[in-house]
């Protein structure tokens, strides 16, 4: 059960801000934005993010289960969306293999981008080689994108491509995240990762990006929403 929300309508009548009560366990927080229709129910969402809530607070970065959260929401989406998954920084594999469970499970398939490239974020080397082993049994569904997600042809093939579910989690540059943002936009649902954490670029981008798509931020975790 979800706690009960308050609505406050600022001077548009087009735009509101829920909060959830005070009391709430998880305190989501869903920022001002213009109502239009959306393709997922927003309190079905919130009851997948609620039901994550109270391990994370016994955490300190809001990551103690977020690959399974992610799951779970990426499994959400396309069930209620048309389109594939994206994730735009792979690095070791890790989430790939939980969103190519959900994509072999429902007939899509996951662009996985990342141009694990030496010297850049995360990469010291060994990266790619550890990624193939731990996506290996899942190539059938996997659609590998060896590039940064700054590169053109990635964002044009991005953004002409039905998309279900999108995470956000590439160069922690305020630049580079928003253009990610930009590229998979149209996705029924995105998530970015650190946006409650150590990156103040990373939050920034979100905000600026974010457009008329519903914030969801809960900080409890370690990544937030746009719907």
């Amino acid at each position: 059960m979800i706690a009960q929300r308050a609505v406050i309508t600022n001077k548009s009548s087009h735009d509101k801000m829920i909060i959830l009560d005070a009391s709430a366990r998880d305190k989501v927080i869903i920022l001002p934005t213009q109502i239009y229709e959306k393709m997922i129910a927003l309190d079905d969402l919130m009851s997948i993010l609620e039901s994550y809530a109270e391990i994370e607070r016994g955490g300190t970065d809001g990551s103690i289960q977020q690959r399974e959260r992610l799951q779970d929401v990426a499994r959400f989406a396309v069930q209620h969306a048309a389109g594939d998954i994206v994730e735009i920084g792979c690095l070791h594999g890790s989430t790939t293999v939980l969103f190519a469970e959900v994509a072999r499970e429902f007939g899509r398939y996951v662009f996985a981008i990342d141009p694990w490239l030496i010297g850049t974020q995360n990469c010291d080397g060994g990266e790619y080689e550890i990624f193939c082993r731990t996506v290996e049994p899942y190539r059938d569904v996997i659609k590998e994108r060896h590039h940064s997600s700054q590169n053109d042809e990635v964002i044009q093939e991005l953004k002409h491509r039905p998309l279900a579910f999108a995470f956000v989690d590439g160069l922690h540059e305020y630049a580079a995240v928003l253009s990610d943002i930009g590229a998979v936009f149209h996705a029924a649902l995105l998530a970015v990762d650190d946006t409650n954490g150590w990156s103040v670029e990373v939050k920034r981008a979100y905000a600026d990006g974010a457009g008329t798509r519903t914030q969801i931020v809960n900080p409890l975790f370690t990544e937030s929403y746009l719907l």
